[in-house]
Order: C-alpha cells, then sequence, then structure tokens
C-alpha cells in the first residue's frame, strides 16, 4: 500500500528586537538568540521524524531551521525556493506603525480591519502571495506525492498553503494563527488529484524551550 503525501510546514523563529513591532516582510531580517532557541527546539523535536526532502525560502530566518534539520539527515541537501518567501510589504517593509500613520494617516487602522486584503503602496496583494503559493504547493505535492517533506517558511506563505488545502476563502486566510516556529501538518491521500483532498492532521505552537536549545552548538 502507498504512503499518503504529507507535508510539514514550520514557520521560522522570532526574529531580531531591532525588527519586533515593525512590519518587515519579505526583507531579509535575522532571528534573535530566542528565535534560534526556537529553531533549535524544533528540530529536537523531529529529530526522529523522517523526512525525504527539506525546502526554505530564501530567507536566512526561515533557512536556520531548515539548515538545521538537514544536517540531522545525511544525504539530504537543502532545497531553497525563492517562491516560498514571506508576503512584500511595500513601501511600508521596515516600518514601525507611527511610521505608516506619519506617512498615510488612517491606513494602518484599514490594514488591520482588512483581514489582510488591504496592500500597502508597492506590496504583495494577497490573491498574489495565494497565487504563488498555490503554485509552489502544486509542484511540491507532485515531485513528492508518497513521501514526506518539510517547508520552513512564513507566516502568509504558511496561510497560504494551508488555505488551499483546506478549501479556504481569501477573507478567512488572515484568521489562521500560527505562533513562531509553529508547525502544520498536512497530508493527501494516494491518487489525490486535486490540492483540496488534503487534510490538516495538525497545528502546533511554539515548542517547549529547553536548556539545551539555548545552547549554540
Amino acid at each position: 500500500m502507498s504512503a499518503p503525501t504529507r507535508m510539514l510546514w514550520i514557520r521560522h523563529g522570532e526574529v531580531h528586537s531591532d525588527y519586533q513591532g515593525r512590519l518587515y516582510g519579505s526583507l531579509d531580517v535575522p532571528l534573535s538568540d530566542h528565535g534560534w532557541a526556537q529553531a533549535r527546539a524544533v528540530v529536537r523535536e523531529l529529530r526522529e521524524e523522517h523526512l525525504d526532502a527539506v525546502y526554505s525560502s530564501d530567507l536566512g530566518r526561515a533557512q536556520a531551521t531548515a539548515r538545521m534539520l538537514v544536517a540531522q539527515r545525511p544525504g539530504l541537501e537543502l532545497r531553497v525556493r525563492p517562491g516560498l518567501r514571506e508576503r512584500s510589504r511595500g513601501d511600508w517593509a521596515g516600518l514601525q506603525p507611527d511610521g505608516i500613520e506619519a506617512q498615510v494617516p488612517g491606513a494602518l487602522e484599514l490594514w488591520r480591519r482588512s483581514a489582510g486584503c488591504f496592500t500597502p503602496p508597492g506590496g504583495e496583494t494577497l490573491g498574489q502571495v495565494m497565487e504563488r503559493v498555490g503554485r509552489e504547493l502544486a509542484r511540491l505535492r507532485a515531485e513528492h506525492a508518497g513521501h514526506s517533506i518539510a517547508v520552513v517558511a512564513h507566516l502568509w506563505v504558511v496561510r497560504a498553503a494551508l488555505a488551499w488545502t483546506l478549501g479556504l476563502p481569501p477573507e478567512r486566510v488572515a484568521a489562521i494563527d500560527l505562533k513562531m516556529s509553529g508547525r502544520v501538518l498536512m497530508e493527501w491521500p494516494e491518487g489525490a488529484q486535486r490540492v483540496t483532498e488534503g487534510r490538516l492532521v495538525s497545528l502546533l505552537g511554539t515548542p517547549e524551550i529547553l536548556p539545551e536549545d539555548r545552547q549554540a552548538p
């Protein structure tokens, strides 16, 4: 009997304090020390998990977890996909809320109330994110049918992948809550023809951090 196709989507850890409270989106910002500990905690919890491939976006904060997963598994190489990077925030990238308000008074509240449908100037629309992630999801399913893979990415990317799988409308995508270093496991049965034939197996929050996770190797 053939195995199902399993994808474990992982959000990166906490970012450096210089960027906390800012809209960083697709900027390549580093992890904080705590974010590195979260990444090590995820890798520790998954050390017995069989993985046939490990993917990451091209941003360093996602690759941090992915590279440690690969290091545990001789023979695997990290596969980097730019299509897995976080949603672009355009002209708002790197700004704090007061900076956004100074540019366009009232825009921040409009963005917060729009369930992700409002797009900052020069930014990526929710539809564009959904289309991009949908292509990546279809490609991963085709390349790894019957296998188990891990994908380390970002909040809006994981939200979009899960929304495709569950058939959620765009206005519900922002309601998907995934903490830093949270994990979403999705599964498709053998012979599944459509992405919506998949199911959500589990959604886990930030892993428990042990003393060993705070010590860099």
